[in-house]
């Protein structure tokens, strides 16, 4: 997700009439979307372009207030011909075919579905293995808790079994990449942020960190005062160049300033030559830290 850039948005309401939607699921090769609105219906759409926004066109929708009422989630078998929603209100997950894989228009229940209000009573989240053979519940009563179950065969509910619930890191809205490796939840303390989990079960491989060639010479005794000083500006941390000649200072908890040194490590010839106001780059202006790469080339703020 590091490496994610904001490409286009669509606007759902003007096609749904009900602005309120949580769930989004797409078909296996991208040319269609689907949203559950809270007016308790799934709505069909179709992309111009696979997996792009750019030209969307409404192509169906089908009523499910019948058997759930306010959706929150749905998911569809890798063919397109079942289909799978969740509501909060009635706990349930319910079970539908589709006769003409991926089209909404052509659904209807089977008469399938599980009761899951005794494994979490505000279900929000479904997700489905790509054998089909194992489908995730996530809800919002207990937002560590991923719940499982268990098909004897593929997609259908009807032979469904509770097997018990995985503790995952505190989130909202787990996703899964098709094969499993990656999860993705939005953050449980700042919704503007959406957290990416490994989950194949690798090991992270241990990082060796190189020393510098420098030897260190602090005695942890002698401490003479040299009588020097610098008269500035509400200093925080500060950290100096490796070869003493730069200084560079937090001021006010929202600048970054520069100094140079013309003896190198002396304060008392210290020089302001500018600042940097970080507060346009973070979004919150108190911050303290400050560290910067042994080349110099990088420096890095901790921000409140």
């Amino acid at each position: 997700l590091s490496t994610a850039t904001y490409t286009r948005e669509y606007y759902f309401y003007s096609q749904t009439g009900n602005n309120l939607a949580n769930s989004l699921e797409f078909a296996a090769d991208g040319t269609k979307f689907y949203i559950a609105s809270h007016n308790d219906v799934v709505y069909q759409f179709t992309c111009a372009s696979a997996y792009d926004l750019a030209s969307v066109t409404q192509t169906g929708y089908f009523y499910i207030d019948l058997q759930v009422d306010v959706p929150r989630d749905l998911v569809l078998s890798y063919d397109g011909k079942k289909m799978f929603v969740t509501g909060t209100t009635n706990d349930k997950i319910v079970e539908y075919v589709l006769s003409t894989p991926f089209d909404v228009t052509t659904a209807y229940w089977t008469g399938n579905e599980i009761y899951v209000g005794s494994q979490d009573a505000n279900p929000h989240t479904l997700e489905i293995s790509s054998d089909g053979l194992t489908l995730y519940m996530h809800g919002h009563s207990t937002i560590t808790k991923l719940h499982k179950y268990t098909m004897t065969t593929a997609y259908d509910l009807g032979t469904a079994t509770y097997v018990g619930a995985i503790t995952i890191p505190a989130t909202y809205w787990p996703s899964f990449s098709h094969d499993g490796k990656w999860m993705y939840g939005t953050n449980n303390t700042n919704t503007l942020f959406v957290n990416q989990y490994r989950v194949d079960g690798s090991t992270v491989t241990a990082v060796v960190s190189t020393p510098s060639s420098t030897t260190w010479d602090f005695t942890e005794t002698d401490f003479a005062f040299d009588e020097k000083t610098f008269n500035g500006a509400n200093y925080g941390n500060s950290r100096l160049s490796i070869n003493g000649t730069k200084w560079f200072t937090i001021n006010d908890q929202r600048y970054v300033t520069e100094h140079t040194l013309s003896t190198p490590f002396d304060l008392s010839t210290a020089t302001v030559i500018r600042s940097y106001y970080f507060y346009s780059s973070t979004g919150n202006n108190l911050a303290n830290s400050l560290e910067f790469a042994a080349d110099g080339t990088k420096f890095y703020i901790a921000s409140h």
